[in-house]
């Protein structure tokens, strides 16, 4: 106890003098000190604004590009002029916003546009995203995925944060009348989790940066024009009667997809 002590009074008498020897600064350092801290800010400053500023790359749908499971979750017709592939994380607030302007944009264009729903799960931020994911192949696989994808995005809140969430998506079972004992099962079955990485592959073959993100006609609409107008505004440059090569790169609401740096 008495070492304990005589260590903390020496630690407090070395950080006294510290203090003192700051208070006898000559004017001219501290004069450089202020201006130091200054360029340095000012340098971090920029070098923060430029690295937020600078666009992300773009990605490429090529022949090398993972296929995703397969055949994917899509509404509308397999034949639809106009296919929009959403990447999305059932934990992820702004995929929840996206969740309901979809719901109006299918409305808008019912059987000239295809919507395929892809997983990407990001468990480093959210918990319970990889597990929602698996939910809903096992209720795919009583051949309900949407019923259970609507419910997941509307009663996100609910779950998202949840320590028995298994019990949470058990009840959205029993709501949609699944067999519950085969859910079971399949929640953690192999089948869920191969189209699940699956899906994953896919994003991660393209560099898909997070989520949501969203591609027209493999074409990418900029994370900003990822709105009810921006995406009307892509998808009305490639609705039938358009020409494909009319969405260029300097448009607002659609661009092409290149290569990652």
């Amino acid at each position: 106890m008495r070492r304990e002590q005589a260590q903390t009074s020496s630690k407090m008498d070395n950080i006294s003098n510290n203090c003192a020897n700051g208070n006898r600064l000559k004017k001219w350092d501290l004069q450089t000190v202020i201006v130091g801290v200054l360029l340095g800010i000012g340098a971090g400053w920029f070098a923060f604004h430029s690295k937020s500023t600078r666009p992300l790359p773009l990605i490429e749908v090529t022949s090398r590009t993972a296929p995703g499971a397969q055949p994917p979750n899509f509404k509308g017709l397999a034949s639809s002029p106009v296919t929009l592939e959403e990447f999305s994380d059932f934990e992820c607030p702004p995929c929840r916003d996206l969740y309901q302007t979809l719901k109006k944009i299918e409305v808008d264009y019912g059987p000239r546009l295809k919507v395929v729903f892809r997983h990407f799960p990001i468990s480093s931020l959210h918990q319970n995203a990889l597990a929602a994911a698996r939910v809903s192949e096992a209720a795919a696989l009583q051949g309900h995925f949407w019923e259970m994808h609507d419910e997941l995005f509307e009663d996100q809140r609910t779950w998202s944060s949840s320590s028995d969430v298994q019990s949470i998506f058990l009840n959205y079972a029993r709501s949609l009348q699944l067999d519950v004992d085969r859910f079971r099962r399949d929640m953690d079955g192999p089948q869920a989790n191969i189209r699940v990485r699956a899906d994953r592959q896919r994003g991660n073959s393209l560099g898909v940066p997070g989520t949501p993100t969203v591609l027209i006609n493999d074409r990418q609409v900029p994370p900003e024009a990822v709105t009810y107008e921006g995406i009307h505004a892509a998808i009305d440059k490639l609705a039938p009667g358009s020409d494909v090569s009319t969405c260029d790169d300097n448009s607002d609401g659609c661009r092409s997809l290149k290569s990652p740096s």
